[in-house]
């Protein structure tokens, strides 16, 4: 159960960057429904991060990934208007790269998918957690560089 949920529910994502851009998606589900995030979700029970992060990815856009080293740790909580937890997520996000030139394709629970270059960001009406990227300047070098790298790949 996610909602209302009696433990924190372990979840995992991907930072995958192509061309100086960030694949997002718009989320489908709450938390966050209609805004736009990290491709992921909830780690299912005998799955490795780095496959949960694989499958999450290939749900949400239709691409293969080949699954990197971990990018940061974060933690989600929202409470309802009475102060009880109505969500809490441990989330795991990794660097991801694509493997060959798919083409992106949404999954049934996001509405939609696709490639935002970094300087474009503030365009989109982002999860709370991609607006942490983008104000904290560690995080976001962090990503920056990756993106540099990726590009020269």
């Amino acid at each position: 159960m996610r909602e209302y949920p009696k433990d924190p529910i372990v979840g995992v994502g991907g930072i995958i960057l192509k061309d100086q851009a960030i694949l997002l998606v718009k989320r489908g589900q709450p938390p966050s429904k209609g805004m736009w995030g990290i491709p992921g979700g909830c780690l299912e029970l005998g799955e490795s991060l780095k496959e949960g992060v694989a499958r999450e990815v290939m749900e949400e856009c239709g691409i293969r990934v080949e699954v990197g080293e971990i990018f940061d740790v974060f933690e989600t909580v929202v409470r309802d208007d009475k102060g009880s937890i109505q969500f809490h997520y441990v989330l795991i996000d990794f660097f991801a790269y694509p493997i060959g030139n798919e083409e992106l394709h949404p999954g049934s629970d996001v509405m939609d998918c696709r490639y935002i270059p970094l300087n474009e960001l503030q365009k989109y009406d982002l999860t709370p957690g991609v607006k942490k990227l983008l104000t904290d300047p560690k995080r976001f070098e962090k990503i920056r560089k990756a993106a540099n790298r990726a590009s020269r790949i």
